[in-house]
């Protein structure tokens, strides 16, 4: 944070931008949290995502 530079590294790439405030997000794919997962099952019907 002192810096002013945030690091986003993603798969193969990094990328470093100039930042002076930090807004970090996160988002499930559905509201169980499970859609998708291998080792658990979507408790959500799938019509309603």
């Amino acid at each position: 944070m002192d810096t002013g530079k945030v690091t986003i590294s993603r798969a193969a790439s990094t990328a470093t931008y100039r930042a002076q405030f930090f807004l970090i997000g996160a988002m499930n794919p559905c509201l169980c949290g499970y859609l998708g997962s291998r080792n658990y099952y979507c408790h959500i019907v799938k019509i309603i995502v």
